[in-house]
């Protein structure tokens, strides 16, 4: 990252699935494809998207403050770091352009429905490696062929496995 500030923001702190493609170890999160494509594939679960619960968007990022993208795994895999818990918003007056302030206390995140929404569409009939893909290419998001074989295989093994926790 060009600075410190961005890498607080956005850089890895290894949260991210590790181990092996077929077993896959720590991490809470699943792949990146995944992860932006959950909300359309579950939107009753989620109307407002990711920012309902508190997570912060900035223009030109791809992802909320606090969740980092590594390719680990041949596949791009999100996690959670520091910034998500420990990154807040403020303004002025109302109507004020919000300020976002890297150390404060995230006042609106709702982490524990994080999961709870990540889990509950991760375990639902309609999270198959076909939505997610067309899900993905309707953002503009581009699934070469090896991330498609790759998806097939994570969502079988990442689906039996969360079942498993259940």
């Amino acid at each position: 990252y060009r600075s410190i500030e961005e890498q607080f923001k956005y850089g890895s702190i290894g949260s991210e699935p590790g181990g092996t493609l077929l077993t896959p170890v720590g991490g809470v999160l699943p792949p990146y494809l995944i992860f932006k494509t959950l909300p359309s594939i579950c939107p009753e679960k989620l109307p407002g998207g990711y920012a309902s619960l508190g997570l912060i968007f900035e223009p030109g990022h791809d992802l909320p403050i606090g969740i980092s993208r590594r390719r680990r795994l041949a596949l791009d895999q999100v996690g959670i770091n520091c910034a998500a818990c420990h990154t807040g918003t403020v303004r002025a007056a109302d109507g004020a352009t919000t300020q976002i302030v890297l150390g404060m206390p995230a006042h609106q995140l709702d982490l524990e429905n994080l999961f709870r929404f990540v889990q509950s569409c991760t375990l639902d009939d309609r999270l198959t490696a076909d939505n997610v893909i067309e899900k993905a290419k309707s953002m503009g998001i581009r699934v070469g062929p090896v991330q498609k074989l790759l998806l097939h295989t994570f969502v079988k093994i990442g689906r039996a496995s969360c079942r498993e926790r259940v």
